[in-house]
């Protein structure tokens, strides 16, 4: 029988197994070296369109799954096909999406519905009016969301800007 402090540690072990993990998509790099092998193992062709491929749906292992399968099952294995459609395929990943976007606060949505919309990288400093954020506001949730790793920042002309992955940006447009 545990003494009497290992139990309260038990007991808050539990609790803490209890709780739901902070919202967090897999922090990538532009290209992993390592994102081919879910391509390859696809039997994709066109070895020089992967890049491109893995690059749009940033090297996220289980999206670059979900869409090789796609492509092998609808157009043959052919990657400059599916490109060439000049949409981002979502399927399976926006149910995965729609959980973690129904975990974040209202103002955290609200600012990535304002990203979503911005073609380019925004400039915090420069609210627009329908954002509702104050510029306190939008900084704090700006570090929960790069916390997250749901928007990226991207230095321009010496300041930081902010930006979303196009699979995030395609299911927030979508969700509309």
């Amino acid at each position: 029988m545990p003494h009497p402090p290992d139990l309260g540690k038990t007991q808050r072990n539990r609790r803490l197994r209890r709780r739901k993990p902070p919202l967090q998509i897999a922090a990538t790099q532009r290209f992993r070296p390592g994102s081919t092998r879910n391509i390859r193992e696809k039997g994709l062709a066109e070895p020089e369109k992967w890049s491109e491929l893995i690059d749009l749906y940033r090297g996220h292992p289980s999206w670059l799954n979900v869409v090789a399968t796609l492509i092998q099952d609808l157009c043959g294995g052919s990657v400059s096909e599916f490109l060439s459609y000049d949409t981002l395929f979502l399927g399976d990943l926006e149910s995965i999406l729609h959980q973690h976007f129904d975990r974040l606060t209202a103002s955290e949505q609200q600012a990535m519905g304002w990203l979503a919309s911005t073609p380019e990288p925004a400039d915090i400093s420069k609210i627009p009016e329908n954002l509702q954020l104050s510029p306190p506001e939008l900084l704090k949730v700006m570090q929960s969301l790069g916390r997250r790793s749901l928007v990226e920042t991207v230095k321009q002309n010496g300041r930081s800007h902010f930006t979303i992955w196009p699979v995030i940006r395609e299911y927030i447009t979508n969700k509309k």
